[in-house]
């Protein structure tokens, strides 16, 4: 899957989860223990408003502390997922470094990182919800390749600050468990 591919179809995954939560849930526990939905929610529209501004070189962390989850979420969401993916759809983005704060890394490492904090967070709320979703494995083997190539080249004290240590799941499992299970969500 091509990294523009991947966040168009976690963006678009994840936006019919969004669109079923109520605000009368967003005080429930989801499986990212330190976040209720509410927050959660936050996080994700803040990661998608910081990848807005990653190809401009105008990132700053302080978008994932912003309050977005008030009024309608789904509009919200619509609204910040069509500006990021048309931020990186512009020519050579995904084809030449962006600006991370901090630091430099490949667009299409950094186009494909989003996929994953995008569905792994998608996962997150339909959990949380209680939402049964049909989930698209091919988008779940990508974002679990790019996992593991990222446990191979962060070093460990990074990976252990974003994910719990791999929880093992049964053989034959499908590859979305295979992924949460890999980045430490009991299945």
């Amino acid at each position: 899957m091509q990294p523009i591919e991947a966040m168009e179809t976690a963006i678009a995954q994840t936006r019919s989860i969004v669109a079923d939560i109520s605000p009368d849930q967003y005080e429930r526990a989801t499986p990212c223990t330190d976040w209720d939905i509410q927050a959660l929610l936050n996080h994700l529209l803040g990661v998608l408003t910081m990848w807005q501004a990653l190809p401009s070189g105008d990132a700053d962390m302080s978008a994932l502390a912003g309050e977005y989850a008030g009024g309608d979420v789904s509009q919200s969401y619509d609204e910040i997922a069509a500006a990021t993916l048309d931020a990186w759809r512009a020519d050579g983005v995904v084809d030449n470094p962006v600006q991370f704060p901090g630091s430099e890394m490949p667009g299409a490492f950094a186009a494909r990182m989003l996929a994953g904090d995008v569905l792994l967070h998608g996962w997150d709320l339909a959990r949380a919800t209680g939402q049964t979703v049909a989930w698209n494995q091919e988008l779940a083997a990508d974002v679990l390749e790019w996992q593991e190539e990222a446990a191979r080249n962060f070093p460990p004290e990074v990976r252990a600050r974003a994910f719990a240590p791999e929880i093992a799941v049964p053989a034959g499992a499908d590859t979305m468990t295979r992924l949460v299970g890999f980045v430490g969500r009991e299945p």
